[in-house]
């Protein structure tokens, strides 16, 4: 069974080594980003604990694919099956769990550790025939796939949301509404093959624009319910809350625009800094944005024309 976590770690180390990152560097940036995370909501919010324990679950969801199920049943016992699931759930959330007992908060730790555990045990994905209808049109497919596949998020986010009104908490309410951002971009975490992208027909311009019409969608469609709730609850602060809802259509362009600027090729490590960066200062984006979006077109136009 250790063999398995040699070649998961092998893939790793080859797939960073393709984007220009070692492996100790990735970890360690990946481990301090969190942990650097974490202290910040618990700076902020008075529901951080409960935060954190929805942003490791949504972190760790993906290893429970039922395609990823099935190929270890294939190789191993049901024995190590299972050890190796509630290794690689409770690896995963080892950082948040020492986060929680740091500050104390023993219920959400609890909280956390009994969900880690029934995750290691839950199956994603089946052989149903029922699809979950969407609001989106087939093509783009990314919005109708990621809620199919992350729908689960909304509930959390929204529940979130109530807990700041129910609070009088401002700065939460606006966090999930941030939060429905983040949901939209990690659906456009992937770029589609060259194959499927010669089946559009509306050139390298008309593909952006509706890639970023239907993520627009999706965000206004998700975030409606929490800008209401802020717009009754706190309607002197309603230039703001334009402002936030603004930024997150921003970041969601910064998104998609991206990840073509170097396409067929997933973005490289300077490209990425470059992105977070700009997210950090809007103004930068808006900047970097021009230059990708001409990069994004030329290199689609190649493949679309």
């Amino acid at each position: 069974m250790h063999y398995y976590f040699r070649l998961q770690l092998l893939r790793a180390s080859r797939r960073l080594a393709d984007f220009g990152l070692p492996l100790p560097v990735a970890v360690g940036l990946g481990l301090a980003g969190w942990v650097l995370g974490a202290v910040y909501l618990y700076g902020r919010f008075t529901a951080a604990p409960y935060i954190l324990v929805a942003l490791t679950i949504v972190t760790l969801w993906p290893l429970s694919a039922g395609a990823r199920f099935d190929r270890l049943e294939r190789l191993f016992s049901r024995r190590d099956v299972r050890l190796i699931r509630y290794t690689e759930q409770l690896t995963g959330g080892s950082v948040s769990l020492l986060v929680l007992l740091g500050y104390g908060s023993w219920l959400a730790a609890g909280v956390l550790l009994a969900l880690l555990s029934l995750l290691a045990e839950f199956r994603r994905g089946g052989s149903g025939i029922f699809v979950l209808p969407t609001p989106f049109r087939r093509y783009p497919y990314e919005s109708a796939v990621g809620l199919r596949r992350y729908g689960w998020v909304l509930p959390l986010l929204y529940f979130v949301a109530w807990q700041g009104v129910s609070a009088d908490n401002v700065n939460l309410l606006r966090f999930t509404g941030v939060g429905c951002g983040l949901l939209v971009m990690s659906f456009y975490a992937d770029t589609p093959p060259p194959e499927l992208l010669r089946m559009y027909r509306s050139g390298a311009r008309g593909y952006l624009r509706d890639k970023i019409r239907t993520a627009g969608y999706a965000y206004t469609l998700f975030a409606l319910p929490i800008w209401v709730a802020l717009g009754v609850v706190w309607p002197d602060g309603w230039v703001l809350h334009l402002l936030v809802i603004g930024l997150g259509l921003l970041y969601i362009t910064g998104m998609i625009v991206v990840q073509y600027a170097g396409y067929p090729r997933q973005p490289d490590f300077l490209r990425s800094v470059a992105h977070v960066a700009g997210m950090c200062f809007p103004p930068l984006l808006l900047i970097l944005l021009i230059g990708w979006y001409r990069e994004a077109r030329r290199r689609l136009n190649a493949i679309l024309t």
